[in-house]
């Protein structure tokens, strides 16, 4: 899929084999039991163990290889909130590794090819500081008299436009196929407050940073929203926001803001516009409520939605997603028949009662309206059908196709002298649709 984490356990984490460097990704992973006494336990006084216990492991001599094979399926929370709340934990422990005397940067015991790969692990972080500067950078440009750089305007967009292009084309041919260039851009922004709350918390003292973290999210509990984290995207946006509009007051009216030439005032500009539109996004997707609390299963099946047959796009026990030719009013009830197979082998019908919770275009280059339904009513057989596909055949077909599709990693021989960490196995996710 074209999702973070298949671009994680597809690209990164095989990639890292051929540094030995590939960590435990904690549950749902497996690991040498040696390996672990021998460096005195998962360490608990971290958010992140896993990063943590690799580390001491590759400090003490072990070695680690990365197998692409499902062990487990597990569930990730559907909101955003808590896709906030986990990349900042990730964030936060991993960061705080530096602080540690087993910091990748003095750690002995590990070679230059561990060492830089956990450091470019470490780099991603980056993305959030760097962000804020570029923002501050541009609203400073709208608000005084110029571009910070002496440059020819029509060299300055070629050089630009060059960088960009390859920026986009290095990281679709990196990622292979398993992230959304633009879905990827869209996640950085929202996780920008995330990223530079986790380099204050490494940057200030243990008792300071620990007073300012927010609890991660448990079950049976609708974690509050990531507010501090959320306040600095929100104040970067409102920033460039009244930058723009008071450039833009003054080119049709006198201003007290210094006069910009022509050719800084439409870089800027331009630059401001489009930052906003891609930021205004963000901000609506941060903002918006989850209604839904089940996780929802990409399908390829058929439904009948108002005597209808109308292709199936997702499904759970609690609602579903079809394509449908037009908008469906949200409120509107429907009696919806479903196709699902079954663990006979069959396909088995069943009729159950919904209502429309959401409408949407269809993304290109597909065609109609994706309406969301929630269902109302289930009759036994229904909830028994929904929750032997949901449940069991779904996932583990799921499994099936990711351990057969998985490349082969390479041969890789032992290091002299070197014990083997074991298979970091793959935890595969469902994230919600």
């Amino acid at each position: 899929g074209t999702d973070e984490l298949a671009w994680f356990f597809g690209v990164v984490q095989p990639g890292k084999n051929h540094h030995r460097a590939s960590y435990w990704c904690g549950s749902g992973s497996l690991v040498r039991r040696a390996a672990v006494s021998h460096v005195g336990g998962i360490p608990t006084e971290t958010e992140t163990p896993g990063f943590q216990m690799s580390l001491a492991a590759h400090e003490a001599g072990w070695e680690s290889r990365y197998h692409v094979e499902p062990t487990v399926l597990t569930l990730a929370r559907p909101d955003v909130e808590g896709y906030v709340a986990r990349h900042a934990t990730w964030a936060a422990g991993n960061l705080r590794s530096l602080r540690t005397r087993r910091s990748p940067l003095w750690a002995g015991g590990l070679s230059l090819g561990q060492r830089l790969s956990y450091l470019s692990s470490l780099t991603t972080y980056f993305s959030g500081p760097r962000q804020v500067a570029i923002l501050a950078v541009l609203v400073a440009t709208l608000l005084g008299a110029g571009l910070p750089i002496r440059a020819e305007p029509v060299l300055l967009v070629s050089a630009w436009g060059t960088w960009m292009g390859l920026a986009v084309l290095a990281r679709r041919g990196l990622s292979r196929g398993h992230e959304d260039g633009f879905q990827a851009i869209g996640n950085q922004w929202l996780l920008v407050g995330a990223y530079c709350s986790a380099w204050l918390s490494l940057l200030v003292p243990a008792g300071v940073a620990a007073s300012l973290r927010t609890p991660a999210p448990t079950a049976g509990h609708r974690h509050q929203r990531p507010r501090l984290r959320a306040r600095l995207l929100l104040v970067c946006f409102a920033a460039l926001l009244f930058a723009t509009v008071a450039r833009l007051a003054e080119l049709v009216a006198p201003s007290p803001l210094p006069e910009m030439s022509a050719a800084a005032a439409t870089l800027a500009l331009g630059g401001s516009l489009a930052l906003l539109a891609l930021l205004a996004g963000v901000v609506a997707r941060g903002s918006r409520r989850t209604r839904r609390f089940d996780p929802r299963f990409s399908v390829e099946g058929r439904a009948m939605v108002g005597g209808a047959h109308v292709p199936l796009i997702e499904v759970s026990e609690g609602g579903a997603s079809v394509r449908m030719d037009a908008p469906a009013n949200v409120g509107r009830p429907y009696v919806v028949g479903l196709w699902l197979p079954g663990l006979d082998g069959t396909v088995h019908e069943c009729t159950v009662a919904a209502e429309v919770r959401s409408t949407r275009p269809a993304p290109p280059p597909q065609s109609g309206h994706v309406v969301g339904m929630s269902f109302t009513h289930l009759s036994p057989t229904a909830r028994d059908r929904l929750a032997e596909y949901c449940r069991v055949l779904l996932p583990a077909r799921v499994a099936a196709v990711a351990t057969d599709d998985a490349p082969p990693g390479p041969a890789e021989a032992p290091r002299q002298g070197g014990r083997s960490l074991g298979g970091a196995g793959r935890k595969r996710t469902a994230d919600a649709g």
